[in-house]
């Protein structure tokens, strides 16, 4: 597998024959929305030779449907499609939105407000060396997370290492590229969000992964609640520990009311 690292000035100009698939996950952004698909479609335009910026609104509560409307008019932005959700989902359900309505050779989900624009080129570079998917982990400022959190973090990650043999530390899905093979495997099921969720075990398809600061100090945080509820649904659906370990309980204690019985 070629590593890139950094890319020279020559390589920059090398526009990419590819057709590529944006997919950006909004919320009550309508402030900064127009800004953000401005921003998205120069980096795009530059890189590949067709593009795609799909936006899906994950039930926003402020103006942000009529100002997709006013985007997507004639006067528009061209290359642009957009999703309403009637009402809120998890992120992993609307940036598979996004994805299963993606028409390009490569999909790529980004948060421009985390500064993945500048990682965009890094990782067609990494498809384009034969890889299936990139993955990405965030790195964060020092003094950025509390001690607890950090634990609770580890044990977490651990946790889903030992069950699920899902390495968390290289996984992040708000930066994540995947090309149109893995989409089309991922559909060919009656419930491809949930296979989506579990795409860091998925087997058969080459992959790496790339450590991505987190440039923006008012990017999006992940909350600890909202952390421990994905991981223990990524525990859930991708391995039968959980399920074996409370079939056992559930044995273990019927036997204690059957011995209390006699």
């Amino acid at each position: 597998m070629r590593k890139i690292t950094q890319l020279n000035k020559e390589d920059e100009l090398d526009e990419i024959k590819i057709f590529l698939s944006i997919v950006l996950i909004t919320k009550n952004d309508s402030y900064q929305l127009s800004d953000i698909i401005q921003r998205t479609e120069e980096v795009a335009s530059r890189l590949v030779s067709d593009y795609e910026i799909i936006v899906v609104d994950n039930g926003s509560t402020d103006s942000t449907s009529s100002m997709l409307r006013k985007l997507t008019s004639e006067k528009g932005v061209p290359n642009l499609q957009t999703y309403s959700l009637a009402s809120s989902v998890s992120e992993l359900v609307a940036r598979w939105v996004g994805v299963e309505n993606s028409l390009g050779d490569i999909a790529v989900i980004m948060d421009p407000r985390q500064g993945d624009l500048e990682q965009l080129e890094l990782m067609l570079r990494k498809i384009e060396s034969g890889n299936d998917i990139v993955f990405s982990t965030r790195t964060y400022r020092k003094g950025h997370r509390y001690l607890p959190k950090t634990i609770i973090y580890l044990v977490f990650s651990f946790a889903i290492k030992l069950l699920a043999g899902i390495d968390l530390g290289s996984y992040s899905t708000s930066l994540l590229a995947i090309n149109r093979r893995v989409v089309n495997y991922l559909l060919q099921f009656p419930d491809p969000h949930i296979k989506f969720r579990n795409l860091p075990s998925t087997a058969g398809f080459k992959r790496t992964s790339i450590k991505v600061p987190l440039l923006s100090k008012k990017a999006n945080t992940i909350k600890l609640r909202e952390s421990l509820l994905r991981g223990i649904q990524l525990i859930t659906s991708s391995s039968y520990g959980p399920l074996r370990l409370a079939t056992t309980m559930s044995a273990f204690g019927a036997f204690l009311s059957f011995s209390y019985s006699l």
